[in-house]
């Protein structure tokens, strides 16, 4: 007969939660922006007519990129202290925190049968997303803040090759499909949860600019913005689910429900979910209600009605969902262990062919609702713009398209 063994949920130390937490809020936070600034709001910014509005949100949002930074090199040291802490029997944080134990760790010799010690790897890592982030914070120098599109552009490249960089191999036993598949999931799920957050975040951040906007070239602009965004959001929504599965099969898989609600590690993941699909609550009312709406006031050629919509309700929909998100990042370090090795289960285990079946399923699914709905958006942006022309005078300005 087999013996079950059950192992113990372990609560995590307060400086694990404020190191991880911290960790998870920086990463998403640099990413975010720099996805953000590259990906919705140069395009729109490079089709306005507005100087002054022009030069308004590239000055905000390059002052949102240097604070990312700032927070991002922060959170490094203390992040690879902890993982230097944690490595090292009978050591404690304070310890962990010198140079020389560092040092030290990073000397490690490598294992047996393997090419260097894999802590390398994640001082690599914390080397470039250090780069990164001093690169981020030199846009709080004016002079360099001319330069924010390239620095964007730069940085996205730059945190893209961090994000991924444990997924470098260590060992030659390491090269096949299965490791690469395992660290991929693992690596996007927090990843683009991290980045849709942090996107979040910059959006109420760039906001609070809205005073210093025109009244009539302020709306247009960030119906755009808006519309842009919901597309990011959506594609760092389609790779979270999609990930998600399979990590909650490696974490709760065959456990029964009432495992999961009496386990400590179910019931953490439990709440994870339920914030998270709050914010996915929210943003379907976004799309459902605000987005048409925006595109039914387009139409209309009503602009002071567009800049109170766009400037008005929607920014506080986004602070509610950036709040709630804040409430994932700080339930993420008490998701240790899983549900399967609170009830004596393994740890890991493969997936099923039916859990393959369900993740191409799922994905299939969230990219044709994806396709589709760019699709109906670029026809209601298509019909505004159309009806909003005729409507123009010459006192006004032309509309910018999104």
């Amino acid at each position: 007969m087999a013996i079950v063994v059950e192992a113990a949920y372990a609560y995590p130390q307060l400086w694990r939660i404020l190191t991880k937490s911290c960790y998870f809020l920086s990463t998403g936070l640099a990413g975010g922006s720099v996805l953000f600034h590259s990906f919705v709001l140069r395009p729109v910014l490079d089709r306005t007519d507005s100087e002054s509005d022009r030069r308004v949100l590239r000055n905000r949002s390059a002052v949102l990129l240097a604070v990312a930074g700032t927070a991002l090199l922060l959170a490094t040291y203390p992040q690879f202290a902890g993982k230097v802490t944690r490595a090292t029997k009978g050591m404690d944080f304070s310890e962990g925190l010198q140079p020389a134990a560092i040092w030290e760790y990073l000397q490690t010799a490598a294992p047996k049968n393997a090419w260097w010690f894999s802590g390398v790897t994640a001082g690599l890592q914390a080397l470039i997303y250090s780069l990164g982030a001093l690169l981020l914070m030199s846009l709080f120098l004016r002079p360099v803040r001319r330069h924010v599109d390239k620095i964007a552009g730069i940085g996205v490249v730059v945190l893209m090759v961090a994000a991924v960089f444990l997924m470098v191999p260590s060992r030659p036993a390491d090269l096949e499909a299965a490791y690469f598949a395992t660290h991929l999931v693992t690596t996007i799920h927090p990843y683009a949860g991290g980045f849709w957050i942090g996107s979040l975040l910059v959006l109420s951040g760039l906001a609070l600019s809205r005073k210093q906007l025109g009244r009539d070239s302020g709306g247009l602009i960030w119906a755009s913005v808006w519309q842009r965004f919901s597309i990011m959001a959506q594609v760092c929504v389609t790779l979270l689910l999609v990930s998600g599965l399979l990590e909650a099969w490696m974490a709760v898989g065959s456990v029964s429900v009432g495992d999961i609600l009496s386990t400590t590690y179910g019931k953490y993941l439990l709440l994870k979910v339920l914030l998270v699909f709050s914010i996915l609550g929210l943003g379907a009312f976004n799309e459902t209600v605000l987005l048409p709406k925006i595109a039914r006031v387009r139409a209309a050629g009503d602009r002071r009605g567009l800049f109170h919509l766009v400037l008005g309700h929607f920014p506080k929909v986004v602070l509610i969902e950036s709040v709630l998100g804040l409430g994932v990042l700080a339930v993420m370090p008490f998701l240790n262990g899983s549900s399967r090795e609170e009830v004596g289960l393994e740890a890991d285990p493969p997936p099923t062919g039916g859990v393959a079946l369900a993740m191409v399923l799922l994905f299939v699914a969230l990219v044709v609702s994806f396709v589709a709905r760019y699709q109906i958006q670029k026809a209601i942006e298509a019909r505004a713009e159309g009806r909003a022309v005729p409507r123009e005078t010459d006192a006004e300005p032309a509309e910018v398209g999104s």
